[in-house]
């Protein structure tokens, strides 16, 4: 990369991340762009990492929320595509988030007090799954080891047909094999000066197969 290129990039970095700051303060008043490392490796967690605003536009675009839905962030951090969908798309229906890290959880639940449609969840998510969730978001979460037991408890918890978008679905081999799963689409994401494009996978689920 030349050095024009790199003093580009740099100035697109800087007024990205002032843009992304902007809208993470709609909710608390706080940047939601630091990763947290996790206390909890060691269960098949993953560092706490918002998801970047590039992804959001899009993949809202494909799963369109009525007021109906119940959407779920499993493995929520600080709640970043929560507030997303408060703010930027105007989502009046319930919004649930599971978040295994006390910590984190606390800081979150704080950032929506007075908004009585969110509710932050401090358990383990293949303990916690809301058996009428109606769109649930992963964000790359957790290892494949985990993400199998997720999906074996949520074939026998979720009793109404439900999406299921997977962000950087590294684990997606987790999916194969299971019936009641149907992959809708996949598509990747391109960001600007980011070596690869973030592909996403959007699944169905019918629990009646």
């Amino acid at each position: 990369m030349g050095i024009l290129q790199k003093i580009k990039r740099k100035i697109f970095q800087i007024n990205f991340e002032r843009k992304e700051v902007q809208i993470d303060k709609k909710i608390g008043g706080l940047a939601l762009n630091k990763r947290l490392e996790t206390k909890h490796q060691s269960e098949g967690a993953k560092d706490t990492q918002s998801t970047d605003y590039r992804l959001l536009g899009p993949i809202f675009e494909k799963v369109v929320l009525t007021s109906k839905d119940k959407f779920v962030d499993v493995g929520c951090g600080q709640g970043r595509v929560l507030s997303y969908l408060l703010t930027e798309k105007d989502f009046k229906g319930e919004l649930v988030g599971i978040e295994l890290s006390t910590e984190v959880a606390v800081f979150t639940k704080k950032r929506f007090d007075g908004y009585s449609q969110v509710e932050i969840i401090n358990k383990n998510a293949v303990e916690s799954i809301p058996a009428d969730g109606s769109v649930f978001y992963l964000f790359n979460p957790f290892d494949g080891t985990v993400l199998k037991a997720f999906l074996d408890s949520f074939e026998k918890t979720v009793k109404n047909p439900a999406l299921l978008i997977y962000a950087v679905p590294v684990h997606h081999t987790e999916f194969d094999g299971r019936e009641k799963f149907s992959l809708v689409e996949t598509f990747a994401v391109k960001r600007e000066f980011m070596e690869y494009d973030a592909q996403i996978a959007i699944y169905k689920f019918d629990p009646q197969l």
